[in-house]
């Protein structure tokens, strides 16, 4: 027999696993595709309050008419009632709006994992990282925000408790319709209002463009590192990181530039070896020109485990109102470099909270990292140059 795992208070991963078990064990159905449906009846339940509980087909009945497009495909109808009730049990000592997204992101981080990561290195963001890029860009209300490979939403999910939960436009675009129900399935934890989403790949030329209506304000995203593109017409579209082949982040890093307004906010995720490594010399030459780079934060190596060890960076700058003259030496500029040590989690991917701190709150709040300190830091010098720049 397989055994069972521990569901241990705020740890959502043993969540997933009992999930994932629960599921695969007694049903052929998406293990994804049946979670999505049993959160959304787990906050039916939430929402019902205290009392009798109504027969399980009324809960689902009340839950379709609240939810219809999340709810398209009844899957829990079709499958045996003592299993819907049995995962429901697991959830239900959950406070899922409460946890504002982190619920979600490890429930769903280790069910997407596997079909997400595949060859092209798609790894969810974790939610401290998200809030810091957003604390860091100081999103407005009003501003129109993008994230080209949105992946589960965090950024954009981010940025609307940054702002205002009625503060949109949130723009993002994924190739993974699943990830992309799952996104919207956070807005609905979250109650939020305003996000735009749309199954796209955004390196294709024009994918964009229409979902868009123009240049965006601020860009933030986490793109995927690994696997090359080798359609050499895509990477005709991209004349400084293309060629006959190129690797999949640079290709979203000129994008990103490019749907950038100038003077634009940029905060993106990259390998730590496009700063350092000789071959990437152009490719940070060329960025320095289209971008005035104001602060670089090397991630710890445990930020993206247990599914990579790959050392990582966040970027943040400013699009130039021009591009600065590739005959001419680079400016002097100021650059923040900074250096997170701890986060928030241990190299198996498993939660380390903070002392004292709740285990069902906010990832920024429960868990021991330290990118809050580092946001504290440089956040001052940043914000001059926002307000400076409009």
């Amino acid at each position: 027999m397989a055994r069972r795992h521990h569901i241990a208070v705020g740890d959502w991963a043993s969540v997933a696993r009992r999930l994932e078990e629960l599921i695969s064990a007694r049903s052929a159905e998406d293990p994804v595709a049946v979670a999505v449906e049993l959160v959304l009846l787990r906050l039916q339940q939430e929402a019902a309050g205290a009392g009798p509980p109504l027969p399980l087909a009324e809960q689902l009945q009340q839950a379709n008419d609240r939810w219809p497009a999340l709810m398209a495909r009844p899957l829990l109808a079709r499958l045996d009632p003592s299993l819907v009730q049995s995962c429901l049990d697991v959830l239900s000592p959950l406070r899922l709006r409460q946890a504002q997204g982190s619920a979600l992101d490890a429930i769903f981080e280790g069910l997407t994992a596997r079909r997400r990561r595949g060859e092209k290195g798609q790894f969810l963001t974790p939610r401290t990282v998200c809030t810091a890029l957003v604390k860091l860009l100081d999103p407005q209300p009003g501003e129109r925000v993008l994230d080209p490979a949105c992946g589960l939403g965090g950024m954009l999910l981010a940025t609307a408790a940054h702002r205002g939960k009625d503060a949109g436009p949130l723009l993002g675009a994924d190739i993974d319709p699943a990830a992309l129900r799952v996104a919207r399935l956070g807005a609905v934890v979250a109650e939020i209002a305003g996000l735009d989403l749309e199954h796209r790949d955004s390196l294709a030329p024009g994918a964009l463009e229409p979902h868009l209506n123009g240049p965006v304000d601020v860009i933030l995203t986490n793109p995927p590192f690994a696997g090359e593109v080798v359609d050499a017409a895509l990477c005709a579209a991209y004349p400084v990181t293309g060629g006959g082949r190129a690797e999949r982040d640079a290709l979203f890093l000129e994008r990103c530039v490019g749907l950038l307004r100038p003077g634009g906010r940029l905060g993106i995720v990259l390998p730590h070896g496009r700063l350092v490594n000789d071959r990437d010399g152009p490719l940070r030459d060329w960025l320095l020109r289209q971008v005035q780079v104001l602060a670089v934060v090397g991630l710890p190596d445990e930020t993206f485990q247990p599914h990579t060890s790959l050392r990582t960076a966040l970027v943040v700058g400013r699009k130039r109102p021009l591009p600065l003259d590739p005959t001419e030496p680079l400016p002097d500029e100021a650059i923040a470099f900074c250096l997170s040590e701890k986060a928030g989690r241990d190299r198996g991917g498993r939660p380390i909270p903070r002392a004292g701190a709740d285990p069902q709150a906010p990832a920024w709040l429960a868990l021991d990292h330290d990118l809050n300190e580092v946001v504290d830091f440089i956040f001052d010098d940043l914000a001059s140059v926002w307000r400076a720049h409009g």
